[in-house]
């Protein structure tokens, strides 16, 4: 995400690695800096592995989760 912070303009983005499990760090986070949208980093192309994560995470967070493709 840091990569793309420059795009953002100047909405905030938080770009650091947090250690625990994924969808415990994500909720923490989330209810505490009160976020509109979680960005996850994926590989170019997001394969099958990584679409029920995200379907999960945005089913159990209070923000919608995307998948944005780095090149």
């Amino acid at each position: 995400m840091a990569a793309l912070d420059p795009e953002f303009g100047d909405v905030p983005v938080e770009s650091l690695v947090r250690f625990g499990r994924l969808a415990v760090e994500l909720r923490i986070e989330a209810e505490n800096l009160g976020v509109d949208l979680i960005g996850l980093a994926t590989p170019s192309r997001p394969g099958p592995p990584h679409q029920p994560r995200a379907w999960y995470l945005g089913a159990t967070l209070s923000a919608p989760v995307a998948l944005p493709a780095f090149r």
